[in-house]
């Protein structure tokens, strides 16, 4: 009596190892997205709340004696601001106050920013 062992596919020892290898991989690359990620998050950030001082500068010499304490008085100086950046406060004048700006989507310590009537942009 011969057996013949002639049957194709993998085995159980064969498939835990590639199911660790891949689990090893995926604990290694998923922070490194999520750092990525939150590092483009305050990119955008950044470009939004220059943008915002720019649209605020140029609203004010517009009208000098108006405030910026909404984001349509903000958008009507030319803002543009990310889909993931919304309005939190302002009473922006030509001389004094800010404008602050969050960004939604972050998920770490600078997704807020502030923007002073001086054009100094802190990231909180």
């Amino acid at each position: 009596m011969t057996t013949i062992y002639n049957k194709k596919g993998f085995t159980l020892v064969e498939l835990l190892i590639v199911i660790a290898i891949i689990a090893i991989l995926a604990a290694i690359a998923i922070p490194a997205f999520n750092k990525y990620r939150n590092r483009a998050f305050n990119a955008e950030i950044q470009s939004d709340a220059n943008n915002a001082f720019a649209s605020a500068q140029l609203y004010l010499s517009d009208n000098p004696g108006a405030t910026v304490n909404s984001e349509l008085k903000l958008l009507s100086g030319g803002a543009r601001l990310s889909k993931n950046t919304t309005w939190v406060s302002g009473d922006m004048t030509i001389y004094s106050g800010n404008i602050k700006l969050t960004n939604v989507a972050a998920e770490d310590d600078y997704n807020q920013s502030t923007i002073l009537a001086n054009g100094q942009i802190t990231f909180y």
